[in-house]
């Protein structure tokens, strides 16, 4: 055998045991991709039958809660009420705060029923072509009683320019700026609160600006957290989800949420909503 024969042959040994190394790698990163696939997979079956569960859950749970709850606001409204006057002063105490528990728990079942439906995958939103000032005058009409009895003025700043239709689901969009301008309500003692339109070249923002107590420093990376209430020295009753339910109402939009806030100076919550062209 000659050198160069020699050298052939042991370039063809490197080149086998080369590919066969080569092979045998790709094999295992081919095994191990298709295992992690497999993995990620049944993760997410599990995740989604978890969810599904959990929904499951919460909408039966919620809804044998209904009947009861609602049979005692009945009862106790009447308790309350006492037209009779047949009670002590203490009972009628007792059945006031029975009445307005009651009213708070059915409250908190019932965002806790949005949120379910909200995040609901199978039932999604449906979204159509429709002017959004609609939605902004049925809300006003909506909260106005409420305004004119605490005495706060509630300012709509309709734009000089005609406001896009937007691909909405209004009933759900009607429940989210209700729920922020509830929301400056419940932390407005005196003043106004002014809801504002900016047209962009591709989305809607909508403004809901009060002059309320504001929002401390160290809470603001909760407020659109569920079950989260602000502690700026009073204490207001809410369940803690309206500013949450907000937040997945305009993802549901494929739009965004922010605010800005200042204590005793006010806030500014707003969202956008994008312009289909």
């Amino acid at each position: 055998m000659t050198g160069s024969e020699y050298t052939f042959g042991v370039i063809q040994i490197v080149f086998i045991v080369f590919i066969t190394i080569f092979c045998r790698f790709l094999a295992l990163q081919i095994r191990e991709e298709k295992r992690g696939r497999a993995e990620a997979e049944a993760l997410a079956k599990a995740h989604e039958a978890t969810e599904k569960r959990e929904r499951e859950f919460m909408t039966m749970t919620s809804h044998q809660l209904m009947t009861p709850l609602s049979i005692i606001r009945g009862f106790s409204s009447l308790l309350y009420k006492d037209e009779k006057k047949k009670l002590t002063a203490k009972q009628q105490d007792y059945s006031k705060e029975i009445y307005f528990n009651s009213i708070r728990i059915i409250d908190l079942v019932s965002e806790l029923m949005s949120v379910t439906k909200i995040r609901s995958v199978e039932s999604g939103l449906k979204l159509e072509l429709l002017p959004l000032e609609d939605v902004i005058e049925n809300v006003i009409k909506e909260l106005k009683p409420s305004f004119d009895e605490k005495k706060i003025s509630l300012i709509y700043h309709k734009p000089k320019e005609k406001i896009p239709q937007l691909k909405i689901n209004s009933k759900s969009l009607e429940q989210a700026l209700y729920n922020m301008v509830e929301n400056a309500f419940k932390y407005t003692d005196k003043g106004q609160i002014e809801i504002a339109i900016k047209i962009l070249s591709s989305e809607v923002i909508v403004s809901v600006s009060d002059t309320g107590r504001g929002i401390a420093e160290e809470e603001k990376e909760q407020v659109f957290n569920p079950f989260f209430r602000g502690a700026t020295g009073f204490e207001k009753h809410g369940t803690g989800l309206g500013l949450y339910i907000v937040k997945l109402i305009i993802e549901k939009h494929s739009g965004k949420t922010w605010f800005k806030s200042e204590i005793n100076k006010g806030s500014t919550f707003s969202f956008s909503l994008p312009i289909i062209k």
